[in-house]
């Protein structure tokens, strides 16, 4: 399931659809693939995921989920998930790094320093709200 609505710069596909156009491209074949395109934040990605799933498979049926995003990213994701998810649904994390959000790079442009700005203000601002679950974090 590839998820997210959001139309990035240079294209005229949400993301989801673009993501799905690689995973064919690499040879996924496209009945083993479903969709979400409406989401355009990360917690309408996890909100609309469940309906998507619970459409396709029934929530109940579901014990675990692998979800992948960006690693900066990662952290708020998994608040989301922590805070919306299902707690019978496990699901196990799987970081991926891009060009300019690594570990060891993500201060050396202004790309990941504003990438990792963004995520962490966003986060603290919905924790803030009482939309996500809070929790002290190991970083």
């Amino acid at each position: 399931m590839f998820s997210g609505g959001v139309k990035w710069k240079g294209s005229a596909l949400p993301e989801a659809l673009e993501m799905k156009n690689a995973a064919i491209t690499l040879g996924v074949p496209e009945k083993d693939i479903i969709i979400e395109d409406q989401s355009l934040h990360t917690l309408e990605n996890v909100l609309a995921s469940l309906l998507v799933l619970d459409r396709e498979f029934h929530l109940h049926r579901i014990k675990r989920l692998l979800v992948v995003t960006t690693s900066y990213h990662m952290r708020r994701l998994h608040i989301n998930l922590k805070t919306y998810m299902p707690d019978w649904i496990n699901v196990t994390l799987c970081p991926v790094e891009d060009n300019n959000t690594r570990n060891d790079n993500w201060f050396l442009s202004e790309t990941g320093r504003k990438r990792v700005k963004n995520d962490s203000a966003k986060m603290i601002k919905y924790v803030k709200q009482g939309a996500l679950y809070d929790e002290n974090i190991n970083i």
